[in-house]
């Protein structure tokens, strides 16, 4: 399960393709905020602002668009 929280290290998930593996962004950035617009319903997708740490830019995200960076390739067979 991707239960990311504040101060996680982060990169985004490549979704789908036939090149899923190889087109990994390995930016890293770290995870600022959280946000969930009913924290009682458990149900609701947590979204999260990352900011990278190559630039200053901060993003908001889904919470299923991020892998945490450090345990994130757990599962994964290299070829």
């Amino acid at each position: 399960m991707n239960v990311l929280k504040q101060g996680d290290l982060v990169r985004r998930r490549a979704v789908g393709g036939a090149l899923n593996v190889s087109r990994r962004d390995h930016r890293l950035g770290l995870v600022i905020r959280c946000y969930r617009e009913n924290p009682s319903d458990l149900s609701e997708i947590k979204q999260l602002q990352v900011q990278f740490i190559d630039t200053q830019e901060k993003k908001w995200f889904y919470e299923h668009q991020l892998e945490n960076a450090v345990c994130g390739s757990q599962g994964e067979k290299n070829v």
